[in-house]
Protein backbone atom coordinates (compact mmCIF):
# COMPACT_ATOMS: atom_id res chain seq x y z
CA UNK A 1 0.00 0.00 0.00
CA UNK A 2 1.21 3.48 -0.81
CA UNK A 3 -0.38 6.89 -0.73
CA UNK A 4 0.87 9.02 -3.60
CA UNK A 5 -1.25 10.69 -6.26
CA UNK A 6 -0.32 10.06 -9.88
CA UNK A 7 -1.76 10.42 -13.33
CA UNK A 8 -1.08 8.25 -16.33
CA UNK A 9 -2.37 7.75 -19.82
CA UNK A 10 -4.08 4.56 -20.88
CA UNK A 11 -4.58 3.40 -24.45
CA UNK A 12 -7.09 0.59 -24.97
CA UNK A 13 -7.95 -0.94 -28.33
CA UNK A 14 -10.95 -3.23 -28.54
CA UNK A 15 -11.64 -5.58 -31.42
CA UNK A 16 -14.72 -7.77 -31.75
CA UNK A 17 -13.82 -11.20 -33.08
CA UNK A 18 -15.03 -14.76 -32.97
CA UNK A 19 -13.39 -15.59 -29.65
CA UNK A 20 -14.90 -17.53 -26.76
CA UNK A 21 -14.00 -14.97 -24.07
CA UNK A 22 -12.21 -11.65 -23.62
CA UNK A 23 -8.47 -11.86 -24.32
CA UNK A 24 -5.69 -9.35 -23.66
CA UNK A 25 -3.06 -9.16 -26.40
CA UNK A 26 0.26 -8.25 -24.78
CA UNK A 27 2.34 -7.73 -27.96
CA UNK A 28 2.53 -3.93 -27.59
CA UNK A 29 3.65 -2.62 -24.19
CA UNK A 30 2.11 0.84 -24.77
CA UNK A 31 -1.35 -0.30 -25.89
CA UNK A 32 -3.77 -2.63 -24.14
CA UNK A 33 -5.39 -4.51 -27.04
CA UNK A 34 -8.45 -6.58 -26.20
CA UNK A 35 -10.24 -9.12 -28.31
CA UNK A 36 -13.83 -9.63 -27.20
CA UNK A 37 -16.64 -11.90 -28.38
CA UNK A 38 -19.16 -10.48 -30.89
CA UNK A 39 -22.03 -10.46 -28.38
CA UNK A 40 -20.13 -8.89 -25.46
CA UNK A 41 -21.19 -5.30 -24.74
CA UNK A 42 -18.51 -4.38 -22.15
CA UNK A 43 -14.75 -4.58 -21.68
CA UNK A 44 -13.15 -5.44 -18.34
CA UNK A 45 -10.11 -3.14 -18.06
CA UNK A 46 -9.24 -4.07 -14.47
CA UNK A 47 -6.01 -5.81 -15.61
CA UNK A 48 -4.89 -2.60 -17.37
CA UNK A 49 -5.53 -0.55 -14.26
CA UNK A 50 -3.77 -3.10 -12.02
CA UNK A 51 -0.65 -3.02 -14.22
CA UNK A 52 -0.58 0.78 -14.40
CA UNK A 53 -0.90 1.12 -10.62
CA UNK A 54 1.85 -1.45 -10.03
CA UNK A 55 4.15 0.48 -12.38
CA UNK A 56 3.53 3.69 -10.40
CA UNK A 57 4.29 2.11 -7.03
CA UNK A 58 7.56 3.45 -5.65
CA UNK A 59 10.39 0.93 -5.30
CA UNK A 60 11.41 2.40 -1.95
CA UNK A 61 8.62 4.55 -0.51
CA UNK A 62 9.66 7.78 1.14
CA UNK A 63 8.33 8.81 4.50
CA UNK A 64 7.00 12.16 3.30
CA UNK A 65 7.27 12.81 -0.46
CA UNK A 66 6.40 16.51 0.01
CA UNK A 67 9.59 17.23 1.98
CA UNK A 68 13.01 17.70 0.39
CA UNK A 69 15.35 14.75 0.76
CA UNK A 70 18.23 15.38 3.17
CA UNK A 71 21.11 12.94 2.99
CA UNK A 72 22.57 12.19 6.41
CA UNK A 73 25.81 10.28 6.43
CA UNK A 74 27.00 8.32 9.44
CA UNK A 75 30.51 9.12 8.28
CA UNK A 76 30.27 12.79 9.22
CA UNK A 77 31.99 13.85 12.43
CA UNK A 78 29.77 14.51 15.42
CA UNK A 79 29.89 17.86 17.14
CA UNK A 80 31.96 16.47 20.01
CA UNK A 81 34.33 14.25 18.04
CA UNK A 82 37.20 15.39 15.83
CA UNK A 83 37.25 12.52 13.36
CA UNK A 84 34.53 10.45 11.70
CA UNK A 85 34.48 6.69 12.09
CA UNK A 86 34.12 4.74 8.83
CA UNK A 87 30.81 3.02 8.26
CA UNK A 88 32.45 -0.27 7.38
CA UNK A 89 36.17 -1.15 7.54
CA UNK A 90 35.85 -2.92 4.18
CA UNK A 91 35.46 0.48 2.49
CA UNK A 92 39.00 1.42 3.49
CA UNK A 93 40.29 -1.84 1.98
CA UNK A 94 38.35 -1.19 -1.23
CA UNK A 95 39.72 2.34 -1.44
CA UNK A 96 43.26 1.01 -0.97
CA UNK A 97 42.67 -1.60 -3.70
CA UNK A 98 41.30 1.05 -6.07
CA UNK A 99 44.31 3.27 -5.41
CA UNK A 100 46.66 0.33 -6.03
CA UNK A 101 44.90 -0.53 -9.31
CA UNK A 102 45.04 3.09 -10.52
CA UNK A 103 48.78 3.32 -9.75
CA UNK A 104 49.56 0.13 -11.75
CA UNK A 105 48.62 1.67 -15.07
Amino acid sequence: MFDRPFSTEIVVEVERLSVAKQELDEDDADVFAYKIPQGQDFVDVSECIRQLVILQEPVAPVKNPDEDFIFVSNNQPDEGSEEAKPLDPRWEKLKALKSKMENRS
